[in-house]
């Protein structure tokens, strides 16, 4: 499957199971997405995975999705992309796959992880 595929189609189940509001709902992660696209041009970084992380960086904020409201977005957010990703035949290797969940983990501040990857960064 090509990137642009395996990028389509996750925005899509991004945009189906977002909160629906401005705040961290689909447009949230739009604009995040093109800063994010922007500095990671600048910088380098590997855009596919980039792209991967911002979609679902805020996944887990869904009232569908929280099992937890005491449990930190950003680790709900991880395990159901790690879920997704695993799920879908999107032919990502293991090392795709730990960065996109790294860059979602880290990028919360309350979860007090520092990031590594010039993608999480």
């Amino acid at each position: 499957m090509l990137e642009k595929e395996v990028v389509s189609i996750i925005r899509k189940y991004v945009f189906e199971n977002s909160e629906k509001d401005d705040i961290h709902g689909f447009l949230h992660v739009e604009r995040v997405l093109n800063l994010c696209l922007q500095l990671g041009k600048e910088l380098g970084a590997n855009l596919f995975v980039l792209q991967i992380a911002v979609l679902l960086h805020d996944i887990g904020r869904s009232n569908k999705n929280m099992a937890s409201k005491n449990k930190n977005h950003a680790e709900s957010s991880a395990a159901i992309a790690s879920k997704f990703l695993k799920s879908n035949d999107f032919k990502l290797s293991q090392i795709e796959i730990e960065n996109i969940i790294h860059c979602i983990r880290s990028h919360s501040f309350s979860n007090n992880l520092n990031p590594k990857t010039i993608e999480a960064k």
